[in-house]
């Protein structure tokens, strides 16, 4: 059977943060691209900087939280004629607090877009890319993937998934002509924190911060070279690296204290 649908990158989360920087660097490749996010404008805004640099956009304002979401992703594509051939999986937020306190339906929603949804995706398009021979998927986790994180015990969770997801995922295609890479970076300069209500916790205020453009940068010439874990800076690499030599015993009361700073 002729397939006559065209190549498109898949970015999530494309209206800001990474997600905006992901789409500019991708767009300097004249890729065609579908930007997927709750926020209708923040996509009109990301495909206008797109389509300046010559590429097409597609926008489709979509919560990838809900149920059906990954279905009606598809069904756009297929009905733009499209198929994916990369998938940048970046959507995701965080939580801070106890989670006794935090409340249930907050923490579902996160486990809902960080894992299932991610994973969900991920299983759609990867068996085309497999059927073609080319491909791949970029997911997007963090060096919180590396500890278990009291006070974030969601997120750093649904970033563990990642990795291990991703991992795996990575040495079951190595020779079929896909890649997927997963991405840990530690904190970056964007609007994450101000969502997941970090202001005030030392170890935020401690912890270097990123560069986006360079975060991106270092994520996507890592996917194009097939790695499997891109730790972009030095401070990541550390941080990769402590976790195999540092007890959880000795780290979890560390981490708790400083994400609890503002209550204390």
């Amino acid at each position: 059977m002729v397939d006559n649908t065209q190549p498109c990158v898949i970015i999530t989360g494309a209206s800001v943060g990474l997600g905006r920087d992901f789409v500019r660097r991708i767009a300097a490749e004249k890729r065609t691209m579908v930007l997927v996010a709750r926020s209708q404008q923040g996509l009109e805004d990301a495909a206008a900087e797109a389509r300046a640099l010559g590429c097409v956009a597609h926008v489709l304002a979509l919560d990838l939280g809900l149920p059906d979401a990954t279905a009606r992703l598809a069904r756009f594509l297929a009905d733009a004629y499209l198929h994916c051939d990369v998938l940048v999986a970046n959507a995701g937020f965080g939580v801070i607090g106890d989670a006794a306190d935090i409340g249930v339906t907050a923490q579902m929603a996160l486990l809902d877009l960080n894992i299932r949804a991610l994973a969900e995706q991920t299983l759609t398009f990867l068996p085309g890319m497999t059927r073609r021979g080319r491909g791949g998927v970029l997911l997007v986790a963090s060096t919180a993937s590396y500890f278990p994180g009291p006070y974030m015990t969601c997120y750093y969770a649904s970033k563990a998934f990642v990795r291990s997801f991703g991992e795996a995922l990575h040495q079951e295609n190595k020779g079929k002509g896909v890649t997927v890479t997963t991405l840990c970076p530690g904190p970056v300069r964007t609007a994450f924190f101000e969502r997941a209500g970090i202001q005030s916790e030392l170890l935020f205020k401690l912890l270097p911060r990123s560069n986006a453009v360079d975060v991106v940068n270092a994520a996507w010439e890592g996917f194009l070279a097939g790695k499997r874990i891109v730790l972009p800076g030095i401070f990541t690499k550390l941080t990769a690296w402590s976790s195999a030599i540092s007890p959880h015993g000795l780290v979890l009361p560390i981490v708790a204290r400083l994400q609890q700073y503002r209550r204390g």
